[in-house]
């Protein structure tokens, strides 16, 4: 998917991590399809070639689950 709309967009691996301000060989490693990528590199391609995220991170995703004993990480502050 990344590599389709990298194409259509005439971009290079190299241009496309210049631009989204990763490195050429993060680009190399998701083409390959061998390593987790960040989420923030994620982020930053998806900025450039505008694609949706979710068949991305799901696509590799064999279960989910919500923990719903878990506390969340944002909270309001004491005044």
């Amino acid at each position: 998917m990344i590599k389709t709309a990298r194409k259509a967009k005439g971009l290079t691996q190299q241009e496309l991590a210049n631009e989204a301000r990763v490195s050429l060989r993060t680009v190399q490693r998701i083409k390959k399809g061998t390593e987790e990528i960040s989420g923030f590199s994620l982020r930053q391609i998806n900025k450039i070639l505008n694609i949706p995220l979710e068949p991305i991170i799901m696509q590799n995703v064999v279960e989910r689950s919500i923990d719903t004993n878990q506390i969340g990480s944002i909270r309001e502050g004491v005044n």
